[in-house]
């Protein structure tokens, strides 16, 4: 190509972007826009921004966890596998898909930002606990609502040891009412016994359970009477004396030394347990366990209290799997049913 022909073409191209940015700027005045902004590549279709800290398989799964598009199953998957990678940086994004619904996929994303644990998922982990009355049925997700913001706040996952001693360390308080126990009211009722569950699943948490005890019957007026019976898949373990004793300075010091004695071990089996409370002719009974009940358990209780003299409240501790059963305890015999989480106990220790 000789000079002059070059020189054609440079100026043949300048001519066309003169002709093509005039033709913008004259669109422009038609539509009443400002002429200082050149057009911009359409970002509509643009990959989503992704940080390249991040694995590629990381990448992969986050990207199936934000697609809406896609059926719960396959979004829950990549949250579960998201958590199992842990990788820090995943826990924005993954904390942007809350507060949304309460199902599967929310439980999901709780329990993987617990495992990753990264301060930054806090501000919408917060965020999704105010809204606990939505769904506060749901004891289980509270549970593990609260634990993944201990975890967030320590900034790695703890275990079951470590979440217990963060609510020790603290002064001690309770935040239920102070006549009752676990929050549920004895009312009128002055003739009490505590059947409690001691089986192995309870070793890190029945401090508490003692802790509560001890703190309810220093309530009790003068003329009430008292016991505890704690089961568990062997013989129960009952409160020395041939009945019902009074809270009396002696009584306290007699409860407290055998709550002491008191360790976690074996099954839950609460059958020959009820069968004492009950002989101790009592007119309330607290009946407490963190595992699962057999339905028998609803009918023994039915029989054992044919007259309906004897209220039963129920209390699921930490874990609901015998909500079903606690509750229709509470309602064959009049009483109340409770659930206490994590979040309780923690809150109990502030």
């Amino acid at each position: 190509m000789t000079r002059t022909s070059k020189t054609v073409c440079v100026m043949t191209c300048a001519l066309a972007g003169l002709s093509l940015l005039l033709l913008w700027q004259t669109g422009c005045r038609e539509k009443g826009l400002p002429l200082d902004n050149p057009p911009q590549v359409s970002q509509e279709n643009a990959k989503p921004k992704v940080s390249t800290s991040l694995s590629q398989e990381a990448l992969e799964q986050l990207l199936i966890a934000e697609n809406r598009a896609l059926s719960t199953e396959p979004r829950v998957e990549a949250v579960r596998r998201l958590g199992s990678l842990g990788e820090k940086d995943v826990a924005p994004r993954l904390a942007a898909l809350l507060p949304g619904g309460y199902g599967s996929l929310t439980v999901a994303i709780i329990n993987a930002l617990g495992q990753i644990a990264d301060p930054r998922a806090l501000p919408a982990l917060r965020k999704t606990h105010d809204d606990i009355p939505l769904f506060a049925a749901s004891g289980l997700l509270n549970a593990n609502l609260e634990y993944t913001m201990r975890c967030c706040e320590e900034g790695h996952q703890l275990t079951e040891e470590e979440f217990f001693s963060l609510g020790s360390r603290k002064e001690p308080a309770s935040p239920y009412p102070r006549v009752g126990f676990f929050g549920v009211p004895w009312g009128d009722r002055h003739k009490i016994v505590f059947v409690m569950d001691r089986s192995g699943s309870t070793t890190d948490s029945i401090d508490y359970v003692k802790a509560e005890i001890q703190r309810s019957i220093s309530t009790l007026p003068k003329e009430a009477e008292f016991g505890i019976i704690f089961y568990s898949s062997g013989p129960p373990i009952t409160m020395a004396g041939p009945g019902l004793v009074r809270p009396t300075e002696a009584g306290m010091k007699a409860a407290s030394d055998f709550l002491d004695r008191i360790e976690a071990k074996g099954e839950t089996d609460p059958t020959t347990a009820l069968r004492q409370a009950f002989a101790l002719a009592p007119d309330l009974i607290y009946l407490l366990t963190d595992g699962e009940f057999d339905p028998g358990v609803a009918a023994l209780i039915k029989q054992l209290n044919g007259d309906g003299h004897v209220i039963v409240n129920t209390i699921a501790y930490l874990y609901p799997q015998s909500e079903k059963v606690l509750k229709q305890i509470a309602a064959q015999n009049g009483g109340k049913y409770a659930f206490i989480s994590l979040a309780n106990l923690v809150e109990s220790g502030k």
